[in-house]
């Protein structure tokens, strides 16, 4: 059968659409967005998307290392670390709602010239500069 024969529900707004009104997902069951094309490229579901914690993550055996990252749920991000670790010591200093989480995470990542989650770096100046950013004092 064709995609154009099938049908699926839209997660957001809840209609009955054609598969080529998804886009593809190639993860998925069905291979399609649970959410159609037309809610995705809504501007206000757009922004939603973007708004997101960032964090900031400790594990006091690696002194001075910081691991910044996003999540909508900042416990159960750092439950999955503690998973694969035997002391369940990595621990969550700072953690905060941002309105644009790529914009966020971009400035952070160059500033600390990060080219992965990882950076030898103070924690309080991460958590500064995050908040100087959301509060847009810094471009």
């Amino acid at each position: 059968m064709e995609n154009k024969n099938k049908v699926k529900e839209c997660k957001k707004c809840l209609e009955m659409k054609s598969f080529d009104s998804f886009y593809n997902a190639p993860k998925t069951k069905d291979r399609k967005q649970g959410k159609c094309k037309e809610c995705m490229n809504n501007v206000e579901y757009k922004r939603v998307l973007r708004s997101k914690y960032i964090y900031c993550v400790i594990n006091r055996a690696w002194s001075g290392w910081v691991k910044v990252g996003q999540a909508d749920n900042v416990d159960e991000r750092v439950k999955k670390y503690n998973t694969g670790s035997p002391m369940r010591d990595y621990e969550c200093v700072f953690k905060m709602k941002v309105s644009d989480i790529y914009y966020a995470e971009k400035n952070i990542y160059n500033k600390y010239n990060m080219t992965n989650e990882w950076t030898k770096s103070d924690w309080n100046d991460i958590k500064k500069d995050i908040i100087e950013y959301e509060n847009g004092q810094k471009k």
